[in-house]
């Protein structure tokens, strides 16, 4: 064993506390687990295998000498320090800690690794990584344990890319019997906006007030790189991308492919529920800055689509003898990513039926990419609205196993700023290289996003058809007819990769929605040109939400597929490697060794990240784990988005058949979506014949 390691261990021995119960039902809980209820839990296996790898020298030291660390950062490291030790402190057992929060998480920990396949698995491991020959077969083993999808790709990467390709093959396709024209498709995009950072001269009043609330209240929702209030126009996001879409629209325009303006729409979302009152207002106040002939921008938030619920919907519904109580819940632009991300697509559903019925398709794209028109026509000889446009969206494929796929979804391709000078097909996310740090050991979740970005994105030999499982938020699309088929959705609660989570949603349907990759749609990355402050102070939040995911998607994955027999192999690599069997384990095990490099690397961040972490995780993980509230949430949602459908259809029929209430229900649809225009001419008073 390391140096550090044994130094610390010896001298910890006699300082853990004994176990103290977090709660009467956590008690009984771990007593279940365990077999005792005398403050120990067996964690043999765990142990073992930590031991064997934390034991050999030509891995990364894992230091826990906490004696060089400031006393600011101090606390959430040493509590990193602790727990690893503990899962370290004997090779058949380890003290429960003493802090309530904790003693529940060994006690999960302990009842993953007790679970007969785990535990076997984990034992391998620990065979293979004494065995190894090499940091690589090391690096193998304990992925074999704790990120299978990274198993072996570094050791025959061509064969890696070239099974994905395979297995994401479509065959067969059929086009849609009408092909999607550029005026029928409803462009999307989200805002979302979080407290200055400290310069608040050129905010207006009630802004600055509206800051001050936001930094003595929680967090409502996590984003990875919100924009700051204070942020000026010439950095701000908002700008940016609303700037250059509007270059790319009138470069559409120019071509004879478009021959007016497109509709917009923005959700407006913010990380503190004290800053919703005045971020409309700031969102306009921005976007008077700017000059967008060739888009007409739409902004809604929380309010706005409460009224299209309550105005629109809510007749509907009425009639049907429901609430408006479970769309209320699901519908709109506050909270998580999964809601806005939901909000975004049904809105178009919405949007064909009360304001522009020409509407077939949304498409979504991400403030900080932008369309390099020219770029896109010199390698592929047709614009990105043209790419939209090919007949395939809203056809019929078979897959790699010929079964039969709808292709309702369509994803694009990322290209990073820096590298678009060679070509638009220059992979986003790159082989990381081998491990170098010890949470890489635990969980290396890039490795096989590297291979998912090749294999999926990148152009294969053969030049066929493909279909996506690795989608970003933005880039994606969906018809109206199938938003009003299948009825997805993100859960609202959902943090990360809501994209994902979406597609999820409408697993077990037949003939399964597939995601089709449009090959030629590349946007540009432009984040690292002009975000760079608000990517690197949500840093940990997003480290943070990266742990909440594993928990997440675990569950999701559990509730689909209970028997483990076909969602995870699907959802390989790179989806799949949030996957695990023992989701509490990966975890915190992970977020501790992070911890302990942050700050043996002098990040002044390290401490929050733990205790920011430990918090964050342990509402996962009770929401995933007690009480079967987490299917009760998911079933919650999408008996919402039940009703929304219901009602949209319900409404749409009676508008058909001219019936008054749904006339009334469109004409208050049309002053809402009036009053939520930042430019451009008033919308049509009626569908376009």
């Amino acid at each position: 064993m390391h140096a550090t390691i044994g130094r610390h261990l010896r001298k910890k021995t006699g300082e853990l506390g004994p176990f103290v119960p977090a709660s009467i039902d956590e008690t009984h809980r771990i007593g279940t687990i365990t077999g005792t209820h005398g403050g120990r839990c067996r964690i043999e296996a765990l142990a073992e295998l930590l031991t064997a790898w934390l034991g050999r020298s030509d891995v990364p030291d894992v230091d826990l000498n906490h004696e060089h660390i400031g006393d600011d950062v101090a606390e959430g490291v040493r509590a990193a320090g602790d727990l690893l030790s503990r899962l370290l402190l004997d090779t058949s057992t380890a003290a429960l800690a003493p802090d309530q929060m904790m003693a529940a998480v060994i006690a999960d920990m302990a009842a993953e690794v007790a679970e007969p396949t785990n535990a076997a698995t984990l034992g391998l491991a620990a065979q293979q990584v004494a065995d190894a020959a090499d940091a690589a077969e090391v690096a193998n083993a304990m992925w074999s344990a704790f990120c299978p999808n990274a198993v072996g790709l570094r050791d025959d990467w061509a064969s890696a890319v070239g099974s994905l390709r395979a297995r994401r093959a479509l065959h067969a396709v059929e086009p849609a019997a009408e092909a999607i024209k550029p005026h029928q498709i409803l462009l999307t995009s989200n805002v979302l906006l979080a407290p200055p950072l400290g310069n608040t001269d050129r905010l207006p009043d009630i802004e600055v007030s509206a800051a001050a609330q936001a930094l003595v209240e929680q967090p409502a929702a996590f984003y990875d790189h919100p924009v700051p209030l204070d942020t000026p126009p010439a950095r701000h996001e908002l700008v940016y991308g609303l700037s250059a879409l509007d270059r790319a629209i009138g470069f559409e325009r120019s071509r004879g492919v478009l021959s007016g303006s497109v509709a917009m729409l923005l959700s407006v979302s913010t990380t503190h529920t004290a800053l919703e009152p005045v971020a409309l207002d700031h969102v306009s106040r921005l976007l008077g800055e700017c000059r967008l002939p060739n888009l007409e921008v739409f902004a809604f938030a929380e309010s706005s689509s409460r009224r299209l619920v309550d105005e629109v919907l809510g007749p509907a519904l009425q009639r049907l003898g429901r609430s408006s109580a479970g769309v209320r819940r699901v519908f709109g632009t506050a909270g998580p990513y999964g809601r806005h991300y939901s909000f975004l697509k049904s809105i178009a559903a919405l949007w064909s039926v009360v304001v522009d019925d020409r509407v077939r398709a949304t498409f979504k794209v991400d403030l900080d990419q932008t369309l390099p028109q020219q770029q896109i026509v010199a390698e592929t000889g047709l614009s990105a609205f043209e790419q939209l446009t090919l007949g395939a969206w809203g056809g019929r494929a078979l897959d790699a196993n010929r079964d039969e796929v709808t292709l309702d979804f369509i994803a694009a391709t990322l290209v990073n700023e820096a590298d678009i000078a060679g070509g638009l097909h220059v992979p986003d996310i790159t082989d990381p290289g081998p491990p170098t740090r010890p949470e890489h050991f635990i969980f290396y979740p890039a490795l096989p996003q590297a291979v998912s970005t090749e294999g999926e994105m990148m152009p294969g030999p053969d030049g066929g058809a493909r279909q996506r499982v690795h989608v970003t938020g933005g880039t994606t699309g969906a018809t109206v007819a199938g938003l009003r088929r299948l009825r997805p959705f993100a859960p609202s609660f959902w943090g990360r990769a809501e994209d994902q989570a979406f597609a999820l949603s409408v697993e077990g349907q037949e003939p399964r929605p597939a995601t089709l990759h449009m090959p030629g749609l590349v946007m540009r990355h432009d984040k690292q040109s002009f975000a760079r402050d608000a990517i690197d102070a949500a840093a940990v939040d997003k480290l943070i939400g990266d742990h909440e995911r594993i928990l997440m998607f675990s569950a999701y994955t559990r509730l689909i597929d209970p028997g483990r027999s076909w969602l995870e192999t699907r959802l390989a690599p790179f989806t799949g490697a949030y996957v695990s069997r023992m989701p509490v384990t990966l975890a915190y095990l992970h977020l501790a060794l992070t911890t302990l490099s942050w700050a043996a690397a002098g990040r002044a961040e390290a401490g929050r990240l733990f205790a920011d972490g430990v918090r964050r995780l342990d509402a996962a993980r009770r929401f995933v784990s007690l009480n079967g509230r987490f299917a009760e949430e998911i079933e919650a949602d999408r008996q919402g988005w039940k009703d929304f459908h219901d009602a949209l259809d319900h409404l749409d029929a009676a508008l058909v058949a001219g019936k008054p209430w749904a006339n009334i229900a469109r004409q208050k649809a049309q002053l809402i979506v009036n009053e939520a225009r930042t430019g451009g001419p008033t919308i049509g008073q009626g569908r376009s014949e």
